[in-house]
């Protein structure tokens, strides 16, 4: 099993247990608060959703998933 970074609406747990088909509630126990280093996030230009760039020095923030199984 391996752990995912999400950011932007993905850190919304509704919506992400929404988009990953599981039970609601599935999923607290296994996020956490998570900085990715060295990146940034930001809203997409023109566009409705965030995305994330490679960035020096940067603090992206998101949760962290860990135990992602193969269906998930």
């Amino acid at each position: 099993m391996s752990s995912l970074f999400f950011y932007g609406t993905l850190c919304h747990t509704p919506l992400l247990e929404a988009v990953l088909e599981v039970e609601a509630g599935a999923l607290t126990s296994r996020l956490t608060h998570a900085e990715l280093a060295d990146h940034h996030v930001s809203w997409a230009q023109g566009k409705d959703y965030p995305m994330i760039i490679r960035e020096d020095g940067g603090r992206a923030q998101g949760v962290l998933l860990r135990d992602v199984c193969e269906d998930e």
